[in-house]
Parts: structure tokens; C-alpha cells; sequence
């Protein structure tokens, strides 16, 4: 049987998906696209399970949205997912929401990586050798890495508690965004309107390390955070919203 080329998902917005301005919290939006992403990972082949049975796991490394509205409480929200093809080190895919009724709710697109569990090295995926269908149109076209502002001021500090941790052993990638938009709220407390997100993760992150949360501003008024791990300075994520 042919692997399905996309996959559809439908999510409800739920009480505990919303914050305090009624729409989706950002993180719920995130695990709305993993699950979709993780589902059809399995459907095709290359989930969790296989991987797992080769000392491998998937990694998030780059992720953008683009939103037309933020899902409210209340909302239904399908979600469309198709891999878009890779390169040497990444391989790509979208991400297509709308609500009940169709109309557009957003557009992601995504980078991944695949890493060896016990070397934590990168694999190429050639070596991988995967085999099923994608189409080649991103939903945002290619896009950078985030770098680093000038300028950062210190926002919170954060203890990486056990419920940040996922099958792989470190922090998901939802909780990142979490945090993010935590220290967003707190740089500038009377609050940012979400057009666009923009997330890149650049290192792993255990339990009960220190994270240092800090936020700057360009010209144009999006607005950069920076996570760090306290012990040695090194960038975990990487997020400008605007």
C-alpha cells in the first residue's frame, strides 16, 4: 500500500489550551503540530518506534508560523501535514491549519533532524535511506536559522522541572515555546498580538538544569528570546515573535 503523501488532523481548542485572552496558548498550538507531525511519521514508516529500534530519534530544529487569526477557545482547528523533502542533515515539512468552516487559520514550516541516541551525532539522510512520498512546495518558503540580538536583558531564570521531559530524555520542543512566550509576557507585560513565531533549537536541555531567560527588541519591534543554559552560556532555543 502507498504511505498517505499528507495527513489530516482535527483538534478542538479546549479549556486548557487557551490563555488568559482566550485564544490558544502557543505551546497547545505546538503540541497540536507534533502530534499531527508524530502520526504521520508512524503512517509513513519513520516514527517513534522505528526510529527507537534504531538508536535513533527525531529532532525539531527550525521551526516558522504565519497566522491569518489565532485560534479562540471553542475553535476547530485541521491541521494538514506533509514532508516537503530534504537536504544533507534536515528534512522538511509544512503544516496547513484552518477551522471548521476552512478558512485559514495559519501555514508552518519545519526542519528536522535525525540523531543518533547514543552519540547524540547527526545523522545524514542518506544514510537513512528513507523512502516515501513528499511534496517539493513549502508552506513559507525556505527560511534561516535565528541569530542572536544585541542587546539582551535579563527576564527570569527557570529550574527544568521533570514534566518538561519527554520519551527522549530531554525537554520537548512545546515546552520551549512555553517558556518563550513566558519570558515574552514578562519583556513586555502589555502583551503581544501573535502574527508570527519563529522558533530554532540549538541545544539540548535535561532535567533540572538552570535556563536563563533573557529578551531584546529590534527596530522593526519583533521581539527575540534567548534561552541559555546558566552552566556554560550555551544557546538552547532561539525565538522572535512579531
Amino acid at each position: 500500500m502507498t504511505a498517505p503523501i499528507e495527513h489530516r488532523m482535527t483538534f478542538t481548542v479546549r479549556t486548557y489550551d487557551i490563555g488568559s485572552k482566550g485564544h490558544i496558548q502557543m505551546h497547545s498550538l505546538m503540541q497540536y503540530l507534533q502530534e499531527a507531525a508524530s502520526t504521520h511519521a508512524n503512517n509513513i514508516g519513520v516514527g517513534f518506534d522505528w526510529m527507537r529500534s534504531r538508536g535513533y530519534y527525531w529532532v525539531l530544529v527550525n521551526l516558522r508560523v504565519e497566522f491569518e487569526r489565532v485560534p479562540f477557545y471553542g475553535d476547530t482547528v485541521e491541521i494538514i501535514t506533509y514532508p516537503s523533502g530534504m537536504d544533507l542533515l534536515k528534512a522538511f515539512r509544512e503544516f496547513i491549519g484552518t477551522d471548521g468552516a476552512g478558512r485559514p487559520l495559519f501555514k508552518a514550516s519545519s526542519e528536522w533532524m535525525v540523531l543518533d541516541r547514543a552519540t547524540k551525532s547527526v545523522k545524514e539522510m542518506s544514510e537513512l535511506k528513507f523512502d516515501f512520498p513528499f511534496r517539493t512546495e513549502r508552506a513559507l518558503g525556505p527560511f534561516q536559522r535565528l541569530r542572536p540580538q544585541k542587546d539582551y536583558e535579563g527576564v527570569y531564570e527557570l529550574v527544568v522541572p521533570h514534566s518538561s521531559i519527554d520519551m527522549n530524555s530531554h525537554v520537548n520542543n512545546c515546552e520551549y515555546v512555553r517558556w518563550g512566550t513566558d519570558a515574552l509576557w514578562k519583556y513586555d507585560p502589555k502583551g503581544h498580538d501573535v502574527k508570527k513565531l519563529h522558533i530554532t533549537f540549538n541545544a539540548e536541555v535535561k532535567e533540572a538544569e538552570h535556563i536563563m531567560l533573557s529578551g531584546s527588541r529590534t527596530n522593526e519591534g519583533t521581539v527575540s528570546i534567548k534561552g541559555a543554559r546558566a552552566t556554560d552560556s550555551k544557546i538552547a532555543f532561539l525565538m522572535e515573535v512579531s
